[in-house]
């Protein structure tokens, strides 16, 4: 079943399977991080449509303006270029890339098997250097807590301090495995479908 849900950083829609509700991704409008979620009851206006939300005109598509627009485009928006045959063109911001990308979509175009196996090997390669850097952070993190930790002057607020830091620690990691599950499985799918499709061809 498919569903949506707003980026929480620039507001624009997403479409995805519920299967995936929890799983961090970015996000394929402004390609900021955000976390897929299934709404249990209607947003605050004010979270869908603030009023500081701009024109279609202004944008060319459904998304908060920031400072996030002049950024560089990520990778994974240069996977959905790749995906719907949009000429990828030299300092194109992120703001630009996701205009482009939306009127793509508008547009009709249909992503042949070709580019589809293109962008999926840009989408996981970004996935797997946006993982290895949270890993590192939270590696990072960890040895801080644990220096900190065996300090003589450390208080018994500071302890608490540490167990939630750590225990938030923990759900990331683990947010981080169940993603890269998810991917297995479709990797897994994936190869037995291409053999089954072997198998009967050559039968």
């Amino acid at each position: 079943m498919f569903t949506k849900c707003f980026c929480q950083q620039c507001n624009g829609h997403i479409e995805f399977d519920a299967g995936y509700a929890g799983m961090p991704i970015a996000c394929p409008h402004c390609g900021s991080q955000t976390i897929l979620s299934i709404a249990t009851e209607p947003l605050p206006p004010s979270k869908i449509r603030p009023e500081t939300t701009p024109t279609e005109t202004e944008t060319g598509c459904d998304v908060l303006p920031g400072p996030w627009m002049k950024e560089p485009m990520t990778e994974k928006q240069k996977g959905m270029f790749t995906l719907y045959g949009i000429p990828l063109e030299e300092a194109i911001t992120k703001g630009d890339a996701s205009k482009l990308i939306d009127e793509a979509k508008r547009s009709g175009i249909q992503p042949t098997e070709k580019s589809q196996a293109q962008a999926e090997k840009i989408f996981r390669a970004a996935e797997l250097d946006s993982t290895k850097e949270k890993l590192k952070a939270m590696c990072a993190d960890f040895l801080e807590i644990v220096r900190r930790m065996h300090q003589k002057k450390t208080t018994s607020k500071e302890l608490e301090g540490f167990k939630l830091r750590f225990q938030q620690i923990s759900e990331d990691f683990n947010e981080i495995l169940e993603a890269r599950f998810y991917q297995v499985d479709e990797e897994e799918c994936d190869r037995k479908n291409r053999e089954d499709e072997r198998l009967e061809l050559g039968g």
